[in-house]
This record gives C-alpha cells, sequence and structure tokens, in this order.
C-alpha cells in the first residue's frame, strides 16, 4: 500500500490543495532539511489532510497544521530533536508529537525527552492507528 491509497482508506478523509513543488522545496529550505518521499508524494497529492481522527501536517498556512511553523514550534520546545526531523502530528495528549525523519522513519516525541522510533514508514503509522 502506498501512502495516497493509505490516506484515501482513512475514514472521513479530507484533504486540500495539492502543494507544489517549489513550495515544498521552500518549506524544506526554511526547516533546513529534505522530506522523506512518502511525505514530498504525500504533499503533492493532498498538500494537508486528516481522518481517522488525525489531522497531518502539510503545506498550509496555518500555524497548527502548517509543517514548517510546527516542526519550528516544536523545535523550540524540546532541544532533544534532530535537525533532520519534521512534525507529522501533534496529537494534543501530553505534548506527544509524531515525527518523520528525512529517511522517512516515525518517531514518538514528548517535551524534554528524545524522540523513539516507532515506525518505518507513514503508511505503517497510518495502518497502526486505524480506528
Amino acid at each position: 500500500m502506498n501512502i495516497i491509497e493509505a490516506m484515501k482508506g482513512m475514514k472521513n478523509f479530507s484533504s486540500h490543495e495539492p502543494a507544489s513543488k517549489e513550495s515544498i522545496s521552500n518549506a524544506e529550505r526554511q526547516l533546513a532539511l529534505r522530506f522523506s518521499d512518502e511525505y514530498k508524494e504525500y504533499l503533492c497529492a493532498f498538500g494537508h489532510a486528516n481522518g481517522d481522527g488525525h489531522e497531518f501536517t502539510g503545506i498550509i498556512d496555518d500555524q497548527y497544521t502548517g509543517v514548517v511553523n510546527v516542526t519550528n514550534e516544536e523545535r523550540g520546545y524540546n532541544f532533544l530533536i534532530p535537525e533532520n526531523l519534521y512534525v507529522i502530528e501533534n496529537l494534543g495528549i501530553n505534548d506527544i508529537i509524531i515525527w518523520q525523519h528525512e529517511n522517512g522513519k516515525i518517531y514518538r516525541g514528548q517535551r524534554n525527552f528524545a524522540p523513539i522510533k516507532i515506525h518505518d514508514s507513514l503508511v505503517e503509522y497510518i495502518i497502526s492507528t486505524k480506528s
């Protein structure tokens, strides 16, 4: 299963305008990292999306779900976060943040703690959290 199929398979799935390659490159420059191929595929297809009770970050001008805004804010709260991670989702519970590494691996982080790897891909994360 690929990221597009996984996203579209979520209950109550909705998405926004696809992100342009230029806007994706601009976000990568602002964060001084490279998004994983899987995340770029998601951004090119949906820009920003939610479903199954999850609201994923994306290329959107929003302080709560814009990947650049959220990643920069969360980096400021936790200096144990490596520079090659970006926020996928803020769970809104106990300061738990879901991060993705440039290589695609998914991590769970909490303020003042180093992140721990929980999945090998965003697809795997989505499948594991299906309600």
